[in-house]
């Protein structure tokens, strides 16, 4: 017999144990030999004779598929999912300490002589309560 057509399959998707696709088949024979008692069957060689063959099966509808195999890389998905919006997080973070740190300095340089001669203001000040 060839095994992909005479043997019984039964096929599960490992991480939801939903199965995907079975396969059963059977035959049934029938012992044929010679019986003493009955003349006909003297000449008749011992064999097993095939009666009945029963076949049945059942897989995932296309329809189905795709939920399948999403339902199974959903794990991997999410993580991604994860990682993108820490990545975006910590971009984002970054953005913003950039813009902060370039507004103070850019309001700190709007007035260089104004800040110049207040720095010597103090600076003389200082100088005088030390004499």
């Amino acid at each position: 017999p060839n095994s992909s057509l005479h043997s019984t399959v039964f096929r599960i998707e490992p991480r939801s144990g939903v199965p995907t696709d079975v396969s059963a088949r059977f035959q049934l024979n029938v012992l044929i030999e010679p019986i003493s008692m009955i003349s006909m069957t003297e000449k008749v060689r011992k064999t097993y004779f095939p009666v009945m063959w029963f076949e049945n099966k059942a897989g995932l509808p296309d329809s189905l598929a795709f939920k399948m195999k999403l339902m199974a890389n959903l794990p991997e998905i999410l993580q991604a999912v994860g990682w993108i919006q820490i990545g975006v997080a910590i971009s984002a973070g970054i953005i913003s300490l950039i813009v902060f740190l370039a507004r103070r300095k850019s309001s700190e340089d709007q007035c260089p002589i104004l800040n110049q001669s207040h720095h010597e203001e103090v600076d003389d000040e200082g100088y005088d309560e030390d004499q």
